[in-house]
């Protein structure tokens, strides 16, 4: 009998691994993102300043508001309120001119925005490395290679090959 033998790619592996990172990825995301203890909705945060309740707030590098208030809302009640905020400019938009005045009418004892933090520099090559991986494992998959370890290197060569022989 004419049988072929079992060829198996050698970026299965590597792809099952990938997509396991990938879902431990979102879980940590989603878990991460969960909300705090006393986390308010923004209209009930919105509502505190223009009733000028608040005596100082801080939005944190990770988008995060956090209110003070100068006196509790009901007796022995909660001081501190989070807030997370979809766009801390969306936010400063809106509320920008009465923190601004009651800035000036020392109504808010003070504020403070912390940057985000910068990206790494290596990380703005990372799209131009998973390309060229990518592009090693699509010649893999084509020219049907078992050895792809060895193909990685040869990858001009072996494109001139492919081109010149008409594969």
């Amino acid at each position: 009998m004419n049988e072929k033998p079992e060829h198996r790619s050698p970026l299965r592996g590597a792809l099952a691994y990938l997509l396991v990172a990938l879902a431990v990825i979102g879980v940590v995301f989603v878990v991460s993102r969960e909300a705090r203890d006393g986390e308010q909705s923004y209209a009930f945060i919105r509502r505190l300043f223009l009733q000028e309740k608040v005596d100082y707030f801080e939005v944190s590098s990770t988008n995060e508001l956090t209110v003070r208030l100068k006196e509790p809302l009901v007796p022995n009640g909660e001081i501190v309120y989070y807030h997370h905020l979809a766009s801390p400019e969306m936010f400063f938009a809106d509320l920008g001119d009465t923190i601004q005045e009651q800035l000036a009418r020392n109504v808010l004892t003070d504020y403070d925005y912390k940057a985000p933090p910068q990206a790494p520099w290596w990380l703005s090559m990372l799209p131009t490395l998973l390309l060229v991986i990518a592009g090693g494992a699509a010649v893999t998959l084509v020219t049907g290679t078992a050895a792809g370890a060895a193909v990685w290197p040869a990858l001009g060569w072996l494109c001139v090959t492919m081109g010149a022989t008409g594969l």
